[in-house]
């Protein structure tokens, strides 16, 4: 039989018995959550319900006789986080984010060669060290050059950070930096998922997650462009077979249920879990469409996302956020996270493996690595929402003696007015290593409400000392372990929530408040 006419004859049958139909599409296994619903299946907390259930709805289930409450979804009031994975060992101290001794950033070391700084271009020259972001950064840094060419003036006085040093292995996956399982254990869920990242799966990103408290649910969702994070609303042939209402009512029922309502539920027959999911998604039904239409889930029609990735003012059909990493891939992930659709996001991006590379092809990527992250701030500050950014690396590089003369770069990332000297990358090198924290207070300058405390140890904004040759591995809790260095990832997350009761619950240790001097640890202060 031809394909064009079996699908007439299957087309006819679900007309006539919408539900039935159902069970006998796709015969081939579905491996992800978006194929289960877009095979008429929702892949909820711990099960799978089959919409062909809706014949064994009875008067009765369309009540709450079932004995299971269907709250709406819980309101993120907590600081929101997204990790941007930088892959192949990032040149993120020196020659970007300023690294210094004891005292912190501006504790100047005598050389930065090999961080990418020459003698003649020191920092502690006149002009030479940048804080408009609150967090010190070089002033002929790249990645800075990135970060202002997408950021407003007023959103840039919102922002603060610090630099946890910390070694980190060249050139792998397997750093555990992403703190993802612990915001997701510690959040409450998203409305479609814990977690979207530019991979499916794991972290997300490039680097591994930490084992905080890690459960199957918080693994990525892959949302690397617009039309995956639209995928979430369109409910595929759920919606062909049953509607558009029908099908939201059902996928919304299984995302919301929490673990003590599956508790409740295993304890009932199948069919009275079908009918309790069942009138739970349809006791909503009416505000559904409004919460989740792809019109207002679609970065394309807001006119604030328009002014930071596409063009103002053009429909969101004619939008062209562009296809690199500080485009689709940034603009879905940001839409989810803002949008409290997801608890947790990471942006990946890769290409940062500079050893052996002139400067001219190298500041280029830093520069996009900082439009990634600029765009992240200038929407949060847009949207009033306080973001906590962890910026990562597997590994870092250290620099040789060869001076390349660069410019300042523009807007557009080309070089121009004065130009000093900068050292090439000679080599993968993870003692140069770190993690960066930036935190943007939604519309709230650091003026007003101070990111980062008050105490001269804080206002070094920088956990761990470096030396010339990298990092003091013997300066801080974090300097030479990475579980450590990622545990305080979460541990100034919940600093900025006045959360930090749960650093040892969630991650299974808290080794900060019980070390020598807890303040180097502790550096931010309650924003929310």
């Amino acid at each position: 039989m031809k394909n064009s006419s079996k699908k007439k004859i299957e087309n006819a049958q679900a007309k006539a018995n919408p539900e039935a139909s159902i069970q006998s599409f796709h015969k081939e296994a579905p491996m992800t959550r978006r194929e289960f619903l877009s095979r008429g299946l929702v892949a909820g907390s711990g099960m799978i319900v089959a919409p062909s259930a809706l014949s064994l709805l009875s008067n009765a289930a369309w009540g709450q006789e079932s004995g299971i409450i269907c709250p709406a979804p819980a309101l993120n009031t907590r600081v929101k986080t997204i990790t941007v994975d930088l892959a192949g060992g990032w040149n993120s101290t020196g020659a970007n984010f300023m690294a210094g001794g004891e005292g912190g950033q501006m504790d100047f070391l005598a050389d930065y060669t090999r961080f990418g700084i020459p003698a003649a271009s020191h920092p502690s020259g006149a002009g030479m060290v940048n804080d408009e972001f609150g967090i010190k950064m070089y002033e002929f840094s790249a990645f800075l050059a990135g970060l202002k060419s997408v950021t407003s003036v007023a959103a840039r006085a919102c922002v603060d950070g610090i630099v946890a040093g910390g070694v980190s292995n060249d050139d792998t996956n397997t750093n555990p930096h992403n703190a993802s399982a612990g915001f997701c254990a510690a959040g409450s869920a998203g409305a479609f998922a814990y977690a979207a990242g530019s991979r499916a799966g794991g972290s997300g990103g490039n680097s591994t997650f930490a084992n905080f408290s890690y459960k199957a649910a918080f693994a990525a969702n892959q949302v690397s462009n617009i039309n995956q994070l639209l995928s979430f609303v369109q409910a595929g042939l759920l919606a062909t077979r049953l509607g558009a209402n029908k099908a939201k009512a059902i996928f919304e029922s299984a995302s919301r249920v929490s673990d003590r309502q599956i508790a409740a539920l295993s304890s009932q027959s199948l069919p009275d879990q079908y009918k309790s999911l069942i009138s739970c998604g349809y006791g909503d039904a009416k505000s559904l469409p409004d919460r989740y239409t792809v019109a207002q889930v679609d970065p394309r029609n807001d006119p604030d996302f328009q002014a930071v990735f596409g063009t103002v003012g053009l429909p969101a059909n004619q939008q062209n956020f562009g296809n690199n990493a500080d485009g689709e891939r940034t603009a879905a992930v940001v839409a989810g996270v803002l949008g409290s659709y997801f608890t947790h996001g990471t942006i990946s991006d890769g290409g940062y493996d500079y050893h052996g590379n002139a400067r001219a092809a190298t500041d280029p990527t830093d520069f996009r690595a900082g439009r990634i992250v600029g765009k992240i701030i200038e929407m949060a500050y847009r949207k009033n929402q306080k973001v906590m950014i962890q910026l990562v690396s597997d590994g870092a590089i250290s620099c040789g003696t060869t001076v390349e003369q660069v410019g300042k770069l523009d807007n557009n990332g080309a070089q121009t007015g004065t130009q000093i000297g900068k050292t090439q990358a000679a080599g993968d090198n993870g003692n140069f290593g770190a993690q960066i924290f930036l935190v943007v207070n939604g519309q709230t300058p650091r003026s007003v409400l101070s990111i980062v405390k008050s105490n001269p140890i804080a206002q070094g904004r920088q956990v761990s000392a470096f030396r010339d040759r990298g990092v003091d591995t013997n300066s801080s809790l974090i300097a030479n372990n990475n579980l450590n260095l990622t545990r305080l990832a979460y541990a100034s997350w919940a600093s900025l929530n006045g959360e930090e009761s749960t650093i040892a619950s969630v991650t299974g240790d808290e080794p900060f408040s019980t070390s020598s001097n807890p303040n180097k640890y502790f550096l931010f202060n309650k924003i929310t």
